[in-house]
């Protein structure tokens, strides 16, 4: 394999392919390069996702190679703008790296003990607009379980219905009875219900669990740093609904349950 391509290009693909890259260590941990139509393939998987993430390159060698997805990629991320150059040793399954005067030997492993992706049917079963389903995973996935010992509740179902699209998930799940039961058992738990900055809920749920009296809560769900600690959405959501700041749930003043609030 002897491919040339852009510095950017490799690296955008690389975050791409980048979410499905297993961190167990093991052949998963690896991303498959592979040419394919004059065009380098990037391909990764933890068994559960697939993702396929094609960048322009000249391809003047075929061949495909298996290395490890966290040094190839902090490498890339480390190379200036411009051509990278990328050569296979077949013998010594060695990937080569040249950018200017930045150069690299990476160890790979054997490309056809990587696991196949399944192919995607030519023709798609659902079309659907990308901002309707990102809605609709925002609407119900912040309810999903985040216990692994469960996986089948860690995840959202998604069905098809004639001339409806996906919406199940949304438009089912969520009806008004369902609402109604999920707050009434809030209200007699004395639990509070929690506004995400990540997973916003539905205004009409907020509504209807204030309405009860449930005490709310705010929550950054920051998965990083600067993340953690942003909440200015989710108190503005309270505040439009008439939460009081001081009505809000304070750990430290109503302990493990949260008493409602007066109405």
């Amino acid at each position: 394999m002897k491919v040339i391509c852009l510095q950017e290009n490799l690296t955008r693909g690389l975050q791409i392919v980048g979410r499905a890259v297993s961190t167990r260590g093991t052949l998963l941990s690896n991303v498959l390069l592979r040419t394919d139509a004059g065009r380098l393939k990037l391909t990764a998987t933890n068994l559960e996702i697939g993702v396929n993430c094609w960048v322009p390159a000249k391809v003047d060698d075929e061949g495909a190679i298996t290395v490890p997805a966290k040094l190839f990629t902090d490498f890339v991320n480390n190379l200036p703008a411009g051509n990278i150059e990328l050569s296979l040793n077949v013998r010594t399954k060695t990937l080569h790296l040249k950018s200017g005067p930045h150069e690299a030997n990476m160890k790979g492993l054997d490309a056809e003990e990587f696991p196949i992706i399944p192919a995607i049917p030519e023709r798609p079963t659902t079309r659907i607009a990308q901002g309707t389903l990102r809605r609709m995973i925002r609407e119900v996935a912040f309810v999903a379980a985040t216990d692994d010992s469960r996986p089948v509740l860690t995840g959202v179902l998604i069905g098809h219905q004639a001339r409806a699209g996906l919406v199940l998930a949304s438009e089912e799940l969520w009806s008004e009875e369902h609402e109604e039961r999920m707050v009434r058992a809030l209200a007699r738990a004395g639990i509070a219900f929690e506004i995400s900055n990540r997973y916003r809920p539905h205004d009409s749920i907020v509504k209807r669990a204030v309405d009860a009296g449930v005490r709310i809560s705010l929550g950054s769900d920051g998965h990083s740093k600067e993340q953690v600690g942003r909440v200015a959405g989710p108190l503005a959501l309270a505040r439009h609904h008439g939460v009081k700041d001081n009505d809000l749930y304070d750990p430290t003043a109503h302990g493990s349950r949260a008493p409602g609030r007066r109405r």
